[in-house]
């Protein structure tokens, strides 16, 4: 027989605007009203709800998306804010006009939402003397759980450190700011815990936090990076990544916050911090690439993110049929160019392979290529079965130099580089023509 179905489609609400008055103020001082009106539902699916947000960069409607901006408001039945505003912070240099780039979500009773993109002149800038007082409010803001206009806050501050001015004041000042907001930025993201929980996911509750988080790791001068700093960024990571409602979308910039900090301890950290450091990165990056396998099912092609020119997180999800046949394998499609292959016959029906790849400097020692962490997990658990030289994991690793190379992994007991249970099976060169080496192991943890 035949059966039919028809099925009606929700559309989101139209027709309406979004305007801020006054068009021009001054930073911080100037309370602007943000308003929309004339929104209708042809559904009739009221009440409407309005998410106010500042974008973190200037783009259209097009470019703009949830890893760059900042909530100013949650989702609320009002139609018009009433909030100061930052100077532009733009996630690709600052902005000199004044010209900030606000976002309205207007949504549905069911949750479908039409995005509206307006402008406001934003005037005036922030000395010492008034970061001072900016981050004062930035601490009462959070004591209170006032979390969107402590976004504000924070974007004030961010704008102040983003000056590029290189002299030894200047960068001792930039410095203490960003500890302070690395302190900051952790009050606010266990304030927000207890909030941010009970929203869905679908509104990436954690964006604004992960946006800020970056903006706090990123920087014009190394010499502003303290150990306190990166301890509080890394901290604020570790709290979003086991968020059950952290979304795929903000992991970029999560995880590029904590890269971040890798980066700058490889310049700047001792071999103890490096070590501690490296096994932080990369937890957060494996549980990253555990999230990209929300929703998929054995057999589906390898999720990806990549972080950089040389740095990504690969995820994949074998079941039986995959992990006894040909397609036990997976790898990164661009960028980092690893791959790696699951041994025959693993324990579990279905086994989740976490991967991340970096070519930063991380533990200790001279390499002759990026570093490769690789987790296994069942049902959310890690497993780690030991398996035979006969049945080995394989690894194919971009090399950096060839001459006297060999494998190896990152020994956490004696804290140095080891090669027990590893074998060089010597070199290959993959279809972009990038020279790799093919490692085999008996079992899994950080290689090079």
């Amino acid at each position: 027989g035949i059966s039919t179905m028809t099925l009606t489609l929700n559309s989101p609400p139209r027709l309406g605007t979004c305007s801020c008055t006054p068009s021009t103020g001054m930073v911080v001082s100037t309370v602007f009203k943000l308003n929309c009106s004339g929104w209708m539902d042809a559904e009739n699916d009221f009440p409407l709800q309005y998410l106010f947000q500042l974008v973190a960069s200037n783009g259209s409607e097009s470019t703009t998306t949830t890893t760059n901006v900042l909530d100013l408001s949650s989702l609320q039945l009002s139609n018009e804010l009433y909030t100061v505003l930052p100077p532009p912070l733009s996630t690709e240099g600052s902005n000199a006009n004044g010209l900030i780039t606000l976002r309205t979500l207007v949504s549905d009773s069911l949750g479908s939402s039409n995005p509206r993109v307006f402008t406001a002149n934003v005037q005036g800038t922030i000395d010492a003397f008034n970061i001072t007082k900016i981050l004062l409010q930035l601490q009462e803001k959070i004591d209170q759980r006032e979390l969107e206009q402590a976004n504000v806050l924070f974007a004030v501050a961010l704008n102040y450190t983003d000056t590029e001015s290189y002299s030894s004041s200047h960068i001792l000042e930039r410095q203490y700011v960003r500890q302070r907001l690395s302190a900051l930025i952790l009050s606010y993201a266990r304030a927000a815990e207890p909030v941010v929980e009970t929203r869905p996911v679908e509104l990436d509750p954690w964006a604004s936090t992960a946006l800020i988080l970056k903006g706090i790791a990123s920087f014009h001068d190394i010499q502003e990076s303290t150990e306190t700093m990166r301890d509080n960024v890394l901290d604020t990571a570790t709290l979003l990544i086991g968020s059950r409602v952290l979304s795929s979308s903000v992991l970029p910039n999560l995880l590029n916050s904590a890269l971040g900090v890798q980066n700058q301890v490889s310049q700047l950290g001792t071999d103890a911090e490096k070590r501690i450091v490296s096994g932080r990165t990369e937890a957060i990056c494996i549980d990253g690439a555990q999230l990209l396998l929300r929703g998929t099912v054995p057999g589906e092609e390898s999720k990806e993110i990549i972080l950089g020119q040389e740095t990504a997180i690969v995820a994949k999800r074998f079941g039986s049929a995959e992990a006894a046949s040909e397609r036990n394998s997976m790898s990164s499609s661009v960028g980092a160019n690893f791959s790696f292959r699951l041994p025959m016959h693993l324990p579990a029906s279905t086994v989740d392979a976490l991967c991340f790849y970096s070519r930063i400097p991380t533990y200790p020692g001279r390499l002759a290529t990026g570093t490769l962490s690789i987790e296994l997990r069942a049902e959310g658990q890690v497993i780690a079965p030991l398996v035979t030289e006969s049945n080995p994991y394989e690894l194919n690793i971009p090399a950096i130099f060839t001459n006297g190379s060999y494998c190896q992994f990152y020994n956490i007991t004696t804290q140095n580089w080891d090669n027990k249970g590893m074998t060089f099976s010597g070199y290959t060169e993959n279809p972009d023509g990038i020279r790799t080496m093919l490692c085999q192991s008996t079992h899994l943890t950080s290689f090079s």
